[in-house]
């Protein structure tokens, strides 16, 4: 998860591990975790490939970054299935 506190972004991460977090952007985030910080997990067998680790942000982390803290009705249920479609669990 990334919060940002007194305007530093900080990564807490799985077994409580936390990092600084020098990305200015989404797209340098991405590059540092996946890169720098190197977080995700290894791969289950070995043809497998390794995870891509999970970003959560909290809504200090979405306002640093430029992203809405929340959606609108129309922006939440965009690219949804629709009900009753074949492939919904409905």
């Amino acid at each position: 998860m990334v919060d940002v506190a007194d305007g530093q972004a900080v990564a807490y991460c799985v077994g409580g591990l936390v990092l600084d977090v020098p990305a200015k952007s989404i797209p340098a985030l991405v590059d540092w975790t996946l890169k720098e910080a190197r977080l995700g997990q290894p791969k289950l067998s070995g043809p497998g490939k390794d995870a891509d680790p999970l970003i959560v942000l909290t809504e200090a982390a979405c306002e640093r970054y430029g992203l809405p803290v929340a959606l609108t009705e129309e922006e939440r249920l965009a690219g949804r299935i629709p009900e009753g479609h074949k492939a919904s669990s409905n």
